[in-house]
């Protein structure tokens, strides 16, 4: 028999070629961790939309309807959310001063 690399990666080739039903479970067994090692980290790098609202809402020196808009803002745009949540309080009072200029002059 010819063995070619791709086919001894693959999934269904590994499992019927299986020699006991401990070999077939342990397969499983990796190949479901894999999956929830996926889900894992994908639900790590979702944006938690309560903790961005707690982090904009506690900058003092802006109104709450202009915290309020920076907050629909940052929902909107994932990735500047993010970065927003982990800055300290003097460059969150910076982003939205920057934020509330650019509203302002319409841009």
């Amino acid at each position: 028999m010819r063995c070619y690399p791709f086919i001894l990666n693959d999934p269904f080739f590994m499992l019927d070629n299986a020699t006991n039903k401990d070999d077939r479970f342990a397969i499983l067994s990796e190949q479901i961790g894999e999956v929830a090692n996926a889900i894992k980290k994908m639900s790590q790098n979702q944006l938690d939309v309560a903790e961005l609202y707690k982090e904009v809402m506690e900058v003092e020196g802006f109104d709450e309807a202009t915290l309020a808009h920076a907050f629909d803002y940052l929902v909107d745009k994932e990735r500047v959310a993010k970065a927003f949540i982990v800055k300290s309080v003097k460059l969150k009072k910076l982003w939205l001063k920057d934020f509330l200029n650019r509203r302002e002059s319409g841009y």
